[in-house]
């Protein structure tokens, strides 16, 4: 209702004076820009605090996400030194296997050195120490180059006969 008889007013003095008409009119700018001035500001502060808002919130995701991002890299770390330890142990069971893959290879060509030695001591009966450190020793000093030349098949006992016989005929010409 005030705002009716606000409007009744102006109207009542608009018609009768065309001054206080342009007064009216100054008024209403003066107000309307100093109610604009107060609304715009209201509209920037709760933009700002809005805006702040949302970058908070976009602070607080990325600090979130850069925490669990610390999480993953922590995890990943764990699991690729567990690696690398399970890497290390394959490692020395690699070379254990090999030791032993060559273990078993020397002992092969023991046991053949072995079995040419009783060939000989047969065709030849010399008198010789045939216990294991001898024989490796013969076999590394005396034999080594002869022996690494000429391998026996550790399978075949006929072919190694006939291969011992033509070993014992390369080395007693």
């Amino acid at each position: 209702m005030q705002i009716e008889d606000f409007l009744q007013t102006l109207r009542s003095i608009v018609q009768n004076d065309e001054e206080s008409t342009q007064k009216i009119c100054e008024i209403i700018t003066t107000r309307g820009e100093t109610y604009t001035q107060g609304y715009l500001s209201k509209i920037t502060s709760a933009t700002k605090s809005k805006e702040d808002m949302v970058n908070n919130l976009c602070l607080e995701k990325i600090d979130h996400t850069m925490e669990e991002l610390e999480t993953v890299l922590k995890e990943v770390e764990s699991k690729a030194a567990q690696y690398e330890k399970k890497i290390a142990k394959l490692e020395m069971q690699k070379a254990r296997l090999l030791s032993n893959r060559k273990h078993a290879q020397y002992q092969t060509k023991l046991d053949n050195v072995k079995a040419i030695l009783r060939c000989s001591k047969a065709i030849f009966p010399v008198e010789f120490d045939y216990s294991e450190k001898n024989i490796t020793g013969f076999m590394h000093n005396d034999l080594t180059e002869e022996y690494r030349a000429f391998e026996l098949p550790p399978e075949n006992s006929a072919s190694n006969t006939k291969y011992a016989w033509k070993y014992l005929e390369r080395l007693f010409p």
